[in-house]
Formats: structure tokens, C-alpha cells, sequence
């Protein structure tokens, strides 16, 4: 007895039903059995179904990953002001003038630390000889860049006093340096997860 997956008419007809047009039925052709049809039908689900789920799974890794750069600055941003308001005991009224020029403060040694590190990565990342003028350069602006890290505090410094107490000011750079460890320590029980994974 012959077997046909698509009911009484031969595979053969119902694929030129369709347009789309075959050798004639052989002997090799026409008679199915069983056990091949529900092998190879179960090979062809399975690959349709990993195809299926390969942009779904791809998907759902893009949302566990990581945060973009921005976001991450900002959660950072936000744990230290949160950790400055605890560790300062601001009011409300001193955060809304304290925070403003803090972030100032922040930006303007963002961007000179940063201009010594494209400095540096001009110099270090070259693929043309160096000469000794762009590396005594070089070498300067990365031995001022904490002198000028150092004058925009001072400067800032003063304005704070404006607004917080002699206690507060003290307390402004122990808990930015408890800031500072704090963000090490994460990093490294980060690295250490990440190893046992």
C-alpha cells in the first residue's frame, strides 16, 4: 500500500496544483514509509523551530545585556549623589544649589582628563614615527592633568563654601573618596561573578 502525506493524491499532484511542478513519480519516489517521513519531518520542524527562536533569543540577550555607556554614567552619577546626600546630610535647599555646580565641577575634570587621555592615545596608538617634541608633549599634559584637576576643585571648593557648612565640606571629600572605594570593590565582586560564570 502506498502512503502519501497529503491524503489519497500523490505528492506529486498536489505540488503541480500549486505551481510547482516535479519529476514523475518513480518507484523511489512515490512510496513513503513511515518511519522516513516522520524522521525527516521531524528534522525539518526542528530546524524551523531553532530558526524561529534564533531572533528571539538574540532579542532577549540585547535587553539582559549591559547598559549603554550613558545610562551606566548616569546610574553612577546618581548612586555618589545619592551616597553625598547621605553622607553629607543635605537638605533639600543645599542640593538644589550644591548639585548644579558639582556637576559643573565634574564635566570640567571629565573633559580635562580627557583631553590628556586622546593625547595620550594620539601617541601611543600612531602607526607614524613619534617625534620627541609630540612625546615631551604628551608627557606634559599627562603629568598637569591632576594640577589642573586640583585648581578646578579649589576653584569650586570656594563656591561650595557658599553653600555648605565648614562640617559639610570635610565631609564632601571623605565621602568621595568612600565613593571611589565603594565603585572599586564593585568592580572587583563584578570580575570575580563573572569568573565563577
Amino acid at each position: 500500500m502506498r502512503i502519501f502525506p497529503f491524503g489519497k493524491r500523490h505528492p506529486a499532484c498536489v505540488l503541480v496544483r500549486y505551481g510547482i511542478f516535479v519529476n514523475p513519480p518513480t518507484k523511489q519516489n512515490t512510496i513513503l514509509k513511515p518511519a522516513k517521513m516522520k524522521t525527516s519531518t521531524s528534522i525539518i520542524s526542528l530546524v524551523l523551530a531553532l530558526a524561529l527562536a534564533m531572533p528571539m533569543v538574540a532579542q532577549s540577550r540585547k535587553n539582559t545585556s549591559r547598559p549603554s555607556q550613558t545610562e551606566w554614567l548616569k546610574g553612577v552619577r546618581d548612586y555618589k549623589h545619592d551616597m553625598l546626600v547621605k553622607e553629607m546630610d543635605l537638605t533639600k535647599a543645599q542640593q538644589d544649589e550644591f548639585f548644579p555646580l558639582y556637576k559643573q565641577m565634574e564635566e570640567e575634570i571629565f573633559q580635562a582628563n580627557k583631553q590628556a587621555r586622546d593625547l595620550e592615545n594620539k601617541v601611543s596608538n600612531s602607526t607614524e614615527p613619534i617625534s620627541d617634541l609630540e612625546y615631551a608633549k604628551a608627557a606634559e599634559a599627562l603629568s598637569e592633568v591632576s594640577m589642573i584637576c586640583a585648581q578646578i576643585e579649589a576653584e569650586y571648593f570656594k563656591k561650595f563654601a557658599k553653600i555648605l557648612s565648614n562640617k559639610q565640606l570635610f565631609q564632601l571629600k571623605r565621602a568621595e573618596n568612600r565613593f571611589a572605594k565603594s565603585m572599586i570593590s564593585r568592580s572587583k565582586q563584578a570580575k570575580t561573578s563573572k569568573r565563577k560564570q
